[in-house]
């Protein structure tokens, strides 16, 4: 006898303009795909259907973001609690970086908090997926968005002089990932 359960489920959905952006968001479905971690937001696939529009379907996160699981429970949360959730995404980041990618784009938004409160690691639109054995040149990104500046390390806001020093532009990296770690510090603990 099969058990059948209901599973909570959401849809990011992604507008197709071109061919290019198309790639890039098979390319960051495949990157989740093979992410399995506990503060890591799984990726169970993608749809069709929506007209212009995609969607990556992961699970349903019952708290929503942690920006405005904040909002709402802000007066409420212990400090350890607020530990417990630094401690998750830590974890996540850790996990992450460990495997070569990048997220580039660690905000409060892109934390989500499941129903028993853990903490996971989602939307990564930035995420740069850099092998060892090639250099950080022929690395690409997923997306083009920049971020929100209230995470955002500062050395992501400036713009190489190209036709002084040649210079690539500057991409996430680890460091600024922690920086950006550092934000959601303050943003839960003050």
């Amino acid at each position: 006898m099969e058990k059948k359960t209901k599973v909570g489920t959401s849809m990011k959905v992604c507008l197709l303009i071109t061919p290019s952006v198309l790639q890039r968001i098979h390319r960051e479905i495949r990157t989740c795909a093979r992410l399995k971690h506990r503060n890591i937001l799984s990726v169970y696939g993608y749809t069709y259907g929506f007209g212009l529009f995609m969607a990556i379907v992961s699970p349903w996160a019952e708290n929503g973001n942690l920006t405005t699981y904040l909002e709402r429970k802000d007066a409420h949360l212990t400090m350890v609690r607020r530990f417990q959730i630094l401690r998750d995404i830590a974890d996540g980041l850790h996990y992450l970086h460990t495997n070569n990618v990048i997220h580039g784009d660690l905000t409060g938004p892109n934390v989500l908090i499941h129903g028993d409160g853990t903490a996971c690691l989602a939307d990564f639109g930035l995420s740069l997926v850099y092998s060892e054995v090639m250099s950080i040149s022929l690395a690409s990104w997923t997306s083009t968005f920049h971020g929100n500046f209230r995470w955002l390390a500062p050395e992501l806001l400036g713009e190489p002089d190209n036709e002084l020093d040649n210079e690539l532009p500057v991409r996430p990296s680890k460091c600024s990932d922690v920086y950006s770690f550092g934000g959601i510090t303050l943003q839960l603990c003050f």
